[in-house]
């Protein structure tokens, strides 16, 4: 079926990398930290964005999920919101929902979808990405936080 015109479509901006290979790995119930993560700044002032976690771990059977915290920064200049920690994890925007069973030390692409509409405070916001760790195992060193702007735009 042909989309028709005006209709509306999905419109995905450029991958960005907001972590390559992370070095650090992050522990059952505790919240990556900030040096893990590079800071993105949504360019496209895109409202939503896809985000793709690529992570490995040594056990087969986990549980649970990884939460994906936002952390607006250089809101007013370089005022920044609060840095979510395990024990204050604010900011939660997202879930990673993991499968029951996976291969041991294999790389496993987890896709997660939020609204940044929340905290978005200006034009190109920039934004810091956390990951709280709910599975019941250590995520290895070495994982990848990709990030997709997403948007809707009206079809020619």
């Amino acid at each position: 079926m042909a989309i028709g015109t005006d209709a509306t479509i999905i419109v995905l901006g450029t991958t960005d990398v907001a972590d390559d290979t992370s070095t650090s790995a992050i522990v059952d119930g505790v919240m990556s930290v900030a040096a893990d993560i590079t800071a993105w700044t949504n360019d496209d002032d895109a409202p939503f964005a896809n985000f793709i976690l690529n992570w490995q771990s040594a056990a087969t059977t986990l549980t649970g999920n990884i939460f994906l915290h936002v952390r607006p920064i250089n809101i007013d200049g370089a005022n920044d919101s609060p840095i979510p920690t395990t024990a204050d994890p604010i900011g939660r925007a997202g879930v990673f929902e993991i499968d029951g069973a996976k291969a041991i030390n294999t790389d496993h692409p987890y896709l997660a979808s939020i609204d940044l509409r929340p905290f978005t405070m200006k034009t190109s916001q920039e934004f810091e990405f956390y990951l709280f760790n709910n599975t019941g195992e250590t995520i290895a060193a070495n994982w990848d936080l990709d990030v997709v702007p997403l948007s809707f735009n009206g079809a020619a």
